[in-house]
């Protein structure tokens, strides 16, 4: 967690997340005027949110550095966003509840064996009980606009 402290930092992406979801049609449809393909465009829009997302999610390494992003972290975010909005343009999809929530669950999945939940699920810890919603909801809050735009693309050619 980043300095601001526990709950400061969940509140700010519980209802970053929750003001994303509402109006995400009108902040996708400022970006989808961008005239870049949609599959390209949604990740580039997604850094700003993915690098607030690992700021407030930041491991402490043990080093006295304290909390950090790690570039190799938002690399592979980046990766999943560009493979979830191919997916989601590929596929023709008009609504992105189903992209997103499957997205939350793969990235609960990945958090849980490769990432920072891997010691609560080893140590059966209560706590994950709370984290796995909350990571579920980082990761939807990373892709509900890039999803937005690549659906809006999909919504604007399919009725041309």
């Amino acid at each position: 967690m980043s300095s601001l402290g526990f709950l400061a930092d969940i509140t700010i992406i519980i209802v970053g997340f929750i003001l994303l979801y509402k109006f995400r049609k009108p902040i996708a449809k400022l970006f989808a005027r961008i005239p870049l393909s949609a599959v390209f465009l949604a990740p580039l829009v997604s850094l700003p949110f993915i690098f607030l997302e690992e700021t407030i999610n930041c491991m402490d390494s043990g080093d006295g550095l304290g909390c950090r992003m790690t570039t190799w972290i938002n690399v592979v975010l980046l990766i999943q966003v560009f493979i979830l909005c191919l997916i989601v343009h590929k596929k023709k999809m008009t609504d992105i509840k189903w992209p997103l929530f499957w997205y939350a669950v793969i990235g609960v999945i990945w958090e849980m064996t490769l990432g920072g939940l891997s010691v609560l699920v080893l140590t059966l810890n209560p706590f994950m009980l709370f984290m796995g919603p909350y990571v579920m909801v980082s990761y939807a809050f990373l892709a509900v606009i890039p999803l937005t735009i690549v659906v809006l693309r999909n919504t604007v050619y399919s009725e041309d």
